[in-house]
């Protein structure tokens, strides 16, 4: 009855886990085109999946028409207060689903209007100018970006912008354009040229955050001490501290010693993640590890 209808679409749009296809696109219009459903979503998911028969390659051909994109855009666009939001683009060609459909005010005429709040948003598309809008307008607790659209020059956040933003994980030179925010983990690969040739740069410039836990993921053995050292410079109030390479083993008793010194420097330490794989069965530091 239309008395109960209204707890029946918070029930039923509170959570939606969708994969690509006609009922995402489905359950997508239907979102796009009326704010009161819209209003009722909570965690809204969009995954991609590899396509096992027949009929799902069928359904696969639907992601490919800009209707289905638009129709995702529009979705998007009508939801104001998430607790999760996921989207993956496999393709890494539709960041335009996430471009306001209202334009923001230039740089330098005032901070953008917080359009939309959201908990935990992991967007698993390229970054671009239309996903810097994106976050210029979302009240952002927790982000994580999977890259960096090729050629797309990326510019400073405008003044204001995810004012609560505590959580990072994506590429470093993203990363670097964040320094209005209060973060405070931060994970961020460090596997191709561009993210090794920024490390010199980007790791004095941490201490414009007030860092608790930082993740440098696939470091090079090379480069351990040299950022260690870094790091203790500029983040001395670390709890945590990951991944590190310990090639160690009985030849380089004076590297895990300068290891242990660095670590000394972090009066707030409370454990650090090494990957020991190919490391021999020698204690490092006496600091706990995890």
């Amino acid at each position: 009855s239309r008395s109960l209808q209204h707890e029946a679409e918070a029930r039923l749009y509170a959570i939606l886990e969708l994969y690509h296809g006609p009922c995402a696109f489905r359950v997508c219009l239907a979102v796009g085109a009326c704010q009161r459903i819209a209003d009722h979503v909570r965690q809204f998911i969009l995954l991609s999946r590899q396509p096992r028969d027949i009929r799902q390659q069928a359904q696969a051909l639907v992601v490919e028409t800009e209707e289905y994109w638009q129709g995702v855009r529009a979705a998007i666009a009508r939801m104001r207060v998430l607790d999760l939001l996921q989207v993956v683009d496999a393709s890494m060609t539709h960041s335009w689903v996430l471009a306001p459909v209202v334009r923001q005010p230039a740089a330098g005429q005032g901070a953008p209007a917080i359009r939309r709040r959201v908990t935990d948003a992991r967007l698993y598309v390229a970054c671009d100018e239309d996903v810097l809008n994106f976050l210029e307008e979302s009240d952002i607790q927790a982000l994580t970006i999977v890259d960096v659209a090729e050629d797309a020059p990326l510019r400073p956040l405008a003044q204001g912008s995810l004012p609560n933003l505590q959580v990072f994980e994506g590429p470093l030179i993203l990363a670097m354009q964040l320094g209005n925010s209060p973060l405070t983990h931060l994970k961020v690969p460090v596997d191709t040229e561009e993210a090794l040739s920024l490390l010199p740069i980007a790791l004095p410039e941490l201490c414009v955050f007030n860092l608790r836990a930082l993740s440098l993921v696939h470091l090079p053995e090379g480069l351990v001490l040299r950022c260690l050292d870094a790091i203790s410079i500029s983040c001395p109030q670390l709890r945590y501290l990951s991944v590190l390479p310990l090639p160690f083993d009985h030849a380089h008793v004076r590297k895990r010693s300068q290891l242990t010194l660095i670590f000394l420097i972090f009066p707030s330490s409370e454990s650090a993640s090494y990957n020991t794989a190919h490391a021999s069965p020698i204690s490092v530091c006496s600091r706990s590890t995890s």
